[in-house]
């Protein structure tokens, strides 16, 4: 008996486990193969995948993906917290723009999970446990943050915050038709999902064994 609980026992500790570097843990891949990596000081998920397009063309409406038998929607971009409270603007004394920042969701992930500093650029050997993060042909990465400033004088109009892996800066100023990276976030834990049927098979048919020996025992 003792041997049958330890096994359930561990059958629920590997089905509830990732494979953990800080605080970002691996929860399992898509049906397409790309890792869903839990982020636990952000709360959010990240699929580990590269796209690219231009912003404005970006619509997560229908998007979604399948996960252990769920099909998970409600993606978006990542986005910036300004902590100053002036709406993200670079002409509001916003502390949103510069380098080194970390009140962002990729700021965050750059700088303080991975490990890179200011002017390092993306290093392919600090980007675990992601493997399909990459900044080739493109250094940029969009966040779904619109840019607050708006003057028709200025050029910096229909421009959103983005990301330059190579140097650890963000800032405003990328006109929304231009073609940057992006990565793709889910608020939460996307794995924090019903244990699947199988595991429940298993777990009634190892009770059907203890229940089997406990009669021939007696």
């Amino acid at each position: 008996m003792k041997k049958i609980l330890f096994l359930f026992f561990s059958i629920t500790i590997i089905m509830n486990s990732g494979i953990a570097n800080a605080d970002l843990s691996v929860k399992g891949a898509t049906d397409t193969g790309y890792q869903l990596i839990y982020d636990s000081d952000q709360n959010i998920t990240w699929l580990d995948f590269t796209y690219q397009n231009h912003w404005n063309a970006i619509d997560l409406s229908a998007f979604s993906i399948e996960f252990d038998g769920q099909t998970i929607g409600n993606w978006r971009l990542p986005e910036i917290i300004d902590t100053t409270g002036n709406n993200v603007d670079f002409y509001n004394n916003s502390d949103a723009s510069g380098f080194g920042k970390t009140n962002s969701e990729f700021g965050y992930l750059y700088h303080t999970h991975l490990g890179h500093t200011t002017g390092e650029g993306l290093e392919s050997s600090k980007i675990t446990p992601f493997e399909n993060l990459n900044n080739s042909n493109e250094v940029w990465f969009w966040y779904g943050t619109y840019y607050a400033y708006s003057d028709p004088r200025s050029t910096y109009n229909d421009t959103v915050w983005a990301f330059d892996t190579s140097s650890g800066g963000q800032f405003a100023g990328q006109i929304a038709s231009k073609s940057l990276k992006y990565l793709l976030v889910h608020d939460g834990d996307v794995s924090a999902v019903p244990i699947p049927s199988s595991i429940w098979i298993i777990v009634s048919g190892l009770l059907g064994l203890l229940g089997i020996r406990r009669r021939v025992n007696k």
